[in-house]
């Protein structure tokens, strides 16, 4: 009995953490599975802007984003083909801070926000929820305590409500007799437990039928032939 105490104490209070972590992962995995859908309906087309004078250099982009960003630091510049599109900037200041991607006008500087809609930014968001819980490799290993956890809750909740040797036996029993839901299991278990019977029926019939008769009536035939070669053979001509 204390074992099954000690149980259902942890049964209870990993209840209480698996509960709130299965929450957040089953609704954002729920939208997400609409994932692409709904990155398709909100997306928009690149944002351009107005041609004028020549494109900044790099150097030239990394301070435009140092301005308006001075506590992160430059680790990417993706600029397009065509002039007439602004320049994607990523940025990152620590882990727990976390990245920041911006556009910018490459050839005035000027900071144009993020480079998608709000919608989009929510469902990377969400993804990045339900993957790693937003902290990246941390969030990817407390998945897995996660998981450790919702692991636990299930077996102390089976050891918890298993209702003993005996009852299962006892099921186990009214399972294989069809001592459940009346005379109508009864019947299809009885119909059931015939099936064997039937199938060794009509594969003997199958067997006798394109197995032995074919071969007895080779033998036959045969047998037949050869008596038929011997009084041929011993008068010369065969007996009327």
């Amino acid at each position: 009995m204390w074992a099954r105490r000690a149980l259902f104490q942890i049964h209870l209070w990993s209840g209480i953490g698996a509960g709130i972590y299965l929450l957040v992962i089953s609704v954002t995995g729920s939208v997400l599975v609409f994932r692409i859908e709904l990155h398709k309906m909100f997306s928009r087309p690149p944002v351009t802007v107005t041609v004028s004078g020549e494109r900044l250099t790099d150097d030239q982009l990394k301070e435009a984003a140092n301005r308006a960003f001075p506590r992160y630091k430059v680790t990417n510049i993706w600029k397009q083909r065509r002039v007439e599109q602004a320049v994607e900037i990523w940025m990152e200041r620590d882990e727990a801070a976390g990245s920041l991607h911006r556009i910018f006008d490459p050839y005035t500087g000027k900071n144009l926000g993020a480079p998608d809609p709000a919608m989009v930014r929510l469902i990377v968001w969400l993804a990045s929820l339900h993957d790693d819980l937003l902290h990246g490799d941390r969030g990817r290993t407390a998945n897995g305590v996660g998981a450790i956890l919702l692991t636990v809750l299930c077996f102390t909740g089976l050891v918890i409500w298993w209702p003993g040797g005996d009852a299962v036996l006892q099921w186990l029993s009214r399972l294989h007799f069809g001592r459940f839901g009346g005379w109508p299991i009864k019947a299809l278990w009885t119909v059931l437990g015939l099936i064997p019977l039937l199938l060794f029926i009509t594969g003997a019939l199958m067997w006798w039928n394109r197995v032995l008769r074919p071969r007895l009536q080779k033998a036959n035939e045969e047998e037949l032939e050869m008596e038929f070669s011997g009084v041929i053979g011993s008068s010369g001509r065969p007996s009327m």
